[in-house]
């Protein structure tokens, strides 16, 4: 309601919540399951994986502060 009340546009708001939930939903799918592997097994971590799934919330990170400083202009 309050986006409403305040005339948040529907595109920004929901770019913003998926930008805002990406990374939570990111880390519980992906990084629970090693964390779990970790506990169990600290010699069966997937690097990979790891380096992986922060590259690419480091690059969409990078985009959206981009994309929002060419909205402003």
């Amino acid at each position: 309601m309050v986006a409403g009340a305040v005339r948040i546009r529907l595109r920004h708001y929901v770019l913003g919540t998926l930008l805002g939930m990406t990374p939570g939903t990111l880390a519980m799918t992906v990084f629970s399951n090693q964390i779990e592997v970790a506990l169990e097994n600290p010699e069966r971590i997937n690097y990979w994986i790891v380096a992986g799934v922060i590259a690419v919330l480091v690059t969409l990170t990078f985009a959206a502060r981009r994309w929002m400083l060419k909205q402003e202009a």
